[in-house]
């Protein structure tokens, strides 16, 4: 059978498990019935062959080919300076050495539609303009909360993600964000849609947290015991996913009712090692350090068995576009503890949670103590 073929391109697929990449996995399965997805995606040469490993890939029709979700996977190399992606694709080399790859990649497959999964680099907006000259149909997607929160030091880079990200709207045939929040990012409002995506779920039975318990990396005593009410907080460790503050709240919570049946567990990848010192430095210093637990980063699959198992997911982070987590956690019947002025505010009602400020302590603090009741 036919079918039309669309080229996405991101920064990055099948890399990590964090909600932009497992959402554009979601989106080509869900698409794969009516459409064959390419998609392309940013990497240092030097990573290749873990990664075709990893994701178990296979050579078909002269790209790499992942069978389980029918999908063309194919990297652009770029040079790696910076931690920092973006960064890195502001370069003047790798935006100028990625016009000729993309050029050959696109008279190879012949695409009907190009779907952009991001707006603030050079390299969006040339597919986007390269898909207009050819005249095929395009969609942007925006994945992202507001854009001007945690910029980089670079004045003249925020400068330029602000401009290409802003003149999006006006090249592409649609643009959709995936948050209300992150429609407020954009100066051309009336342009830009939002759709939340829902995620694609992998019910499964309990009980399975106890398993991952015994890899805290706490070494402290952490026991889950009957009647405990147990919050998670998933993501990496930086000062956007606001884990100090939550660890603060929590404490004072603790202290302020006495109940030391309330337990949290950490789900994540250290990202920044000095924030992640701090946390390890508060926890030890705490007359509960026996109520926290950290569990290093897990799969999807193995994060819904944990979500399973938990009582309350608390979220209060810094500048979400939407929180696929959150999502995750309402789908298994759990409460949340989410942040005001984000993507949670699409989702998080009163029946099923609690919006609050990220940056009061007190606030989450309260949070806690009456969620907990």
């Amino acid at each position: 059978m036919h079918k039309n073929k669309i080229l996405r391109v991101c920064h990055k697929f099948l890399k990590g498990e964090d909600g932009y990449d497992l959402d554009i996995k979601d989106m080509c399965i869900r698409s794969s019935n009516e459409f064959q997805n390419y998609v392309i995606f940013f990497m240092d040469k030097s990573l290749l062959e873990r990664y075709i490993e990893r994701n178990k890939l296979i050579i078909k029709n002269g790209f790499y080919y992942k069978e389980d979700i029918d999908t063309y996977i194919i990297p652009i190399f770029y040079s790696r300076i910076y931690r920092d992606y973006i960064a890195d694709l502001y370069l003047i080399r790798n935006i100028l050495s990625f016009i000729p790859q993309f050029l050959r990649i696109i008279y190879k497959i012949r695409p009907d539609k190009y779907i952009i999964h991001g707006t603030l680099t050079f390299q969006f907006i040339i597919s986007l303009l390269i898909s207009k000259i050819t005249f095929k149909d395009n969609l942007t997607i925006h994945h992202n909360g507001l854009i001007n929160q945690f910029t980089n030091r670079n004045k003249l880079r925020n400068f330029l993600k602000s401009f290409l990200h802003n003149i999006s709207p006006l090249i592409t045939n649609e643009m959709i964000s995936v948050s209300s929040h992150g429609r407020n990012s954009f100066i051309f409002k009336n342009f830009v849609k939002v759709e939340i995506p829902v995620p694609i779920i992998d019910d499964f039975g309990g009980p399975y947290l106890e398993q991952h318990v015994k890899m805290n990396k706490l070494k402290n005593n952490f026991k889950i015991k009957e009647g405990d009410k147990v919050y998670c907080c998933p993501g990496r460790f930086s000062p956007q996913k606001n884990q100090l503050n939550i660890l603060k709240a929590m404490d004072s919570a603790l202290c302020e009712s006495g109940n030391k049946k309330i337990k949290l567990i950490f789900v994540g990848r250290i990202n920044d090692r000095n924030y992640f010192k701090k946390i390890l430095r508060f926890i030890r210093e705490s007359k509960f350090r026996d109520n926290y637990c950290f569990i290093p980063e897990v799969s999807n699959i193995e994060m819904h068995k944990i979500l399973k198992d938990i009582n309350i997911l608390i979220v209060p982070t810094h500048n979400e576009g939407l929180g696929r987590v959150v999502m995750e956690a309402l789908h298994f019947n759990k409460m949340v503890i989410g942040s005001k002025n984000t993507g949670h505010e699409d989702i998080i009602r009163k029946d099923n949670g609690i919006l609050t400020d990220p940056s009061e302590v007190s606030l989450i603090s309260e949070a806690i103590l009456k969620i907990s009741k």
